[in-house]
């Protein structure tokens, strides 16, 4: 269910009223100039950014107001996006139906090519450790012996 945007503007001016002046202007710098940009915002109203994230913390008007702000950046980008399919933008088609359209075969695999070098399958063949039943084998006293001949 869909809300309309006169119920929106209601729950949005009840919140305010929950929000210290500084939080509206965070608010509406946040969704309006910056973008929905933390750093830009705070550095823009004079803000740290631990204050912001103590505001999201303890206020759960201002957290409201902040993922409203998102939201409607979101809706913006989907708007954009569609309008741009509309526009026969290809990459914008490209995007959608890679994100979209999966179920449908429109997606990006990678083909990757594994080679071994000769050398490196050949000592993968081999085992680990010698084989120490053949009696043309050294034996391990015979080290460090100097030949007497």
């Amino acid at each position: 269910m869909a809300i309309s945007d006169e119920d929106r503007k209601k729950s949005q001016s009840t919140r305010t009223a929950k929000m210290t002046k500084k939080q509206k202007v965070f608010i509406k710098a946040y969704s309006e100039a910056c973008a929905c940009n933390v750093s830009a915002t705070c550095k823009a109203v004079g803000i740290s950014r631990r204050l912001f994230y103590h505001w999201m913390a303890d206020s759960e008007a201002f957290k409201d107001a902040i993922e409203d702000a998102r939201e409607s950046l979101i809706d913006l980008a989907e708007t954009k996006l569609q309008q741009n399919i509309m526009e026969g933008k290809e990459a914008s088609i490209f995007f959608y139906l890679k994100t979209q359209a999966k179920h449908r075969g429109y997606i990006e695999t990678v083909e990757q090519k594994v080679q071994i070098n000769p050398f490196e399958a050949l000592m993968q063949e081999l085992p680990d450790e010698p084989d120490m039943s053949d009696s043309s084998s050294i034996n391990s006293q015979d080290y460090g012996k100097e030949d007497s001949n």
